[in-house]
């Protein structure tokens, strides 16, 4: 089973996902998967993230999940949870 779990900041997503391990039960943070997530300008370009960007960045850039690497991944890893939040999520909601 492949199942993805989104929600904003504050929801419960990491304590959801520490829960479910405990069990033994493969659950992931999406922002630890390395390829998964990049930011996005306006034109759809990578761009870096720096640990000091200000508002200006964050309201001109997109946080986006790529869907290739994300179908990749998934037909690698044959049960999972996933836990995060992307601009792009409803891409994923019928996934």
């Amino acid at each position: 089973m492949k199942v993805l779990i989104f929600g904003p900041s504050g929801s419960g997503k990491s304590y959801i996902s520490f829960e479910l391990r405990k069990q033994g039960i493969n659950a992931v943070d999406a922002d630890k998967i390395e390829g998964l997530s990049s930011w996005y300008d306006g034109a759809g370009n990578k761009v870096v993230y720096k640990e000091n960007t200000d508002e200006e960045f964050l309201n001109n850039h997109s946080f986006f999940w790529d869907r290739n690497f994300l179908e990749d991944y998934l037909s690698k890893t044959p049960d999972v949870y996933i836990f995060g939040v992307s601009g792009n999520m409803n891409w994923f909601q019928n996934y």
